[in-house]
């Protein structure tokens, strides 16, 4: 969306449709959920954990402290890598090493693999945040920005209330193997959505490939959340 460089930013991105942009609210809220989930969802499991792999409570609970320093250690990664090569493949990147530590969550034959795997969790749930917060700022400007921003936060206060509820209910009908699994399938519905955002970005003026886009145009949810001039 071009616009003359004597209008006000703000002026050229406030006027966004309650739809568009309540869909916008629902892709950047399920980006910055994966971290809550990620870090509380398992927590009804860890008394099964702890039993299954032979380890005391305390050593079990040391998983949790891995994932909370893969997502500090991701988040100082991220964020300097999504200025400098735009949003799409931190953010990418980042969904697929979830994916892959979930999977390897699951497969743990002991407590080191599985926290090794909990950091690996934590540092691709922080590239999610990271990027969903970043775009804001690449859309919006002024009581815009502020508004979203709001119900992000809203999210992330949100997530971690509900996210021991789902790990419980999974437990109900399942190993603890099982919330690791819905991990799984969380993610992949994540990048399924990032995916098909940034195919429909390619393709917003006729081209044929997916459009590299950086933070000063934020193309992954550009077009659904930005009327054209």
């Amino acid at each position: 969306m071009a616009s003359s460089p004597d209008v006000d930013q703000t002026t050229v991105l406030a006027p966004v449709a309650p739809p568009g942009r309540l869909r916008m609210i629902l892709v950047l809220g399920a980006l910055v959920a994966l971290g809550p989930l990620t870090i509380d969802m398992y927590l009804p499991a860890l008394p099964r954990i702890a039993d299954e792999l032979s380890v005391s409570s305390s050593m079990s609970q040391l998983t949790l402290t891995g994932t909370l320093a893969g997502l500090a250690l991701g988040q100082l990664i991220v964020g300097p890598l999504s200025d400098s090569l735009g949003r799409r493949r931190p953010l990418m990147v980042g969904i697929v090493l979830h994916m892959v530590a979930s999977v390897l969550c699951v497969l743990a034959p002991n407590i080191a693999v599985l926290g090794l795997a909990r950091a690996l969790q934590g540092m691709g749930a922080a590239a999610a945040s990271v990027v969903a917060i970043a775009v804001v700022g690449d859309l919006f400007s002024g009581t815009v920005a502020a508004t979203v921003m709001s119900r992000l936060m809203l999210v992330l206060g949100v997530a971690p209330v509900l996210a021991p509820s789902l790990g419980a209910a999974v437990l109900l009908h399942g190993s603890w193997h099982w919330v690791f699994v819905a991990l799984v399938v969380a993610a992949g519905g994540l990048l399924a959505m990032a995916a098909l955002a940034l195919l429909l970005v390619g393709r917003r003026n006729g081209g044929d490939e997916p459009s590299e886009y950086s933070g000063d145009t934020l193309d992954i949810v550009s077009d659904a959340v930005v009327e054209p001039a």
